[in-house]
């Protein structure tokens, strides 16, 4: 299947099959004083492809059964900021939800038996909102998070909350001080040599080892420089 969200706070699940409507719910996250709908910021499935995070602009998160709408847990401590990525992330037998945005901190929560779940951790290294993350589990007991700020940099985390570097990429030469430098997406590629490959939106593409914390490379993708390149796949 795939789900999709929207600015209305609705939710809506699609058969790849033939491209229908399977199922549809509304009002996933509301606003506690003025009952208004709230903008849903961000989405991720859990390992099982089963259950489907949420976090909302005002920093609510949630856990759905999206065939039927039911919400399962609600993830408390990210505070009223934007949640504008959130990943599922399986690290041996534990099983976490990390969440990041506009407070320029990672929260961590435990996927336990709880309905209503408090924060576990707090993640502060980012000196500026966080924009994207990934995981990447580099070994079956051992999982680095990898966050992207708006200002370019790229944090490396274990769960345990430890920091385990940064990556900044080195400036170019057609780079001037009004450059943006914003991340815009991180994949993992656990296939080649742990490999994170980090979009930022003024078209330049870096492939990061994340074990030795080293550039390989950068590629300039060949955009318009005045257009900003928002996603990657």
């Amino acid at each position: 299947v795939v789900v999709s969200a929207d600015d209305s706070s609705t939710v809506i699940t699609w058969r790849l099959q033939d491209g229908q409507r399977e199922s549809k719910f509304q009002h996933a996250h509301v606003n506690s004083r003025t009952k208004a709908d709230v903008k849903i910021s961000s989405l991720s499935f859990d390992s099982s492809g089963r259950r489907l995070l949420t976090g909302a602009s005002d920093g609510t998160l949630k856990m759905w059964n999206f065939n039927n709408g039911q919400c399962l847990k609600v993830f408390h401590g990210f505070g009223e900021d934007e949640i504008t990525c959130v990943a599922y992330v399986q690290e041996g037998s534990n099983k976490y939800i990390a969440a990041g945005g506009w407070n320029s901190k990672v929260c961590i929560w435990e996927d336990n038996q709880q309905n209503k779940v408090k924060v576990l951790r707090r993640l502060e290294g980012h000196m500026d909102d966080i924009s994207c993350m990934c995981f990447c589990p580099i070994s079956t007991a051992a999982v680095i998070l990898a966050t992207g700020g708006y200002d370019g940099e790229i944090v490396l985390w274990k769960l345990d909350g430890i920091m385990k570097g940064r990556l900044n990429a080195p400036k170019d030469e057609d780079d001037d001080e009004l450059s943006t430098r914003n991340l815009e997406s991180l994949i993992f590629i656990p296939e080649k040599h742990n490999t994170l490959l980090a979009l930022r939106n003024d078209g330049k593409f870096f492939v990061w080892n994340v074990v030795n914390a080293s550039l390989s490379h950068v590629i300039r993708l060949g955009h318009k420089k005045s257009a900003m390149v928002r996603s990657m796949c």
